[in-house]
């Protein structure tokens, strides 16, 4: 299928957070229980049409390893959103999230915007919930990026955080809850790791 516009998402986070099968429910509305944990980087992508126009929408899938965190920096360079993933049954993957934000941060050129969200997907597991929407949203205000609650499993939200970050790329539109926000990150980290979130 031929297409007007391109875009390139990255999606990171910890392992076992549901990248890919975030991305697949996305891309192909495919759940797969038993897939493999994906070593380094990969990709899939669909059309959708914006404005009158035919959009492919590139995601990158990479893995959550540490071994492979080199690797996905030099991504962030290449892409127009990122998307950062946790866990809600698991608070680690949450705690992470800092780590990531900082990372973009550290390997991104300081004179550009980029669109990010923050997703926390597995929301179908509430009975083993270990983040609230509340402490979501209150990561979401502290580095002034979106937050969306999701699961791949059944597909809840999926479609709404990935037009949201789709759109405001296609529109070019930054607004205040479309780039992120670093001011408030070095602040106090020490304070912040001891709760701030928890």
């Amino acid at each position: 299928m031929t297409y007007d516009e391109k875009i390139q998402l990255i999606m990171i986070g910890e392992s076992s957070v549901g990248k890919t099968s975030l991305i697949n429910r996305y891309t192909k509305n495919i759940f797969n229980t038993n897939h493999l944990e994906t070593t380094g980087i990969e990709f899939n992508s669909r059309e959708e049409k914006i404005n009158n126009k035919i959009i492919r929408v590139k995601i990158w899938d990479t893995a959550g390893q540490e071994i492979f965190h080199s690797l996905t920096k030099n991504f962030y360079r290449k892409a127009d959103g990122i998307i950062i993933v946790y866990d809600v049954t698991n608070k680690d993957s949450f705690e992470k999230i800092h780590d990531w934000v900082k990372s973009v941060h550290d390997n991104i050129d300081s004179y550009r915007e980029i669109h990010m969200l923050i997703v926390g997907n597995k929301i179908d597991l509430e009975e083993n919930r270990q983040v609230s929407k509340e402490e979501g949203e209150k990561i979401s205000k502290y580095f002034d990026i979106p937050y969306f609650e999701a699961s791949a499993k059944n597909a809840n939200g999926v479609r709404n955080f990935m037009m949201k970050i789709i759109k405001d790329i296609v529109n070019n539109k930054v607004n205040d809850r479309s780039s992120f926000n670093l001011n408030n990150y070095y602040a106090d980290i020490e304070d912040e790791k001891k709760g701030c979130f928890c």
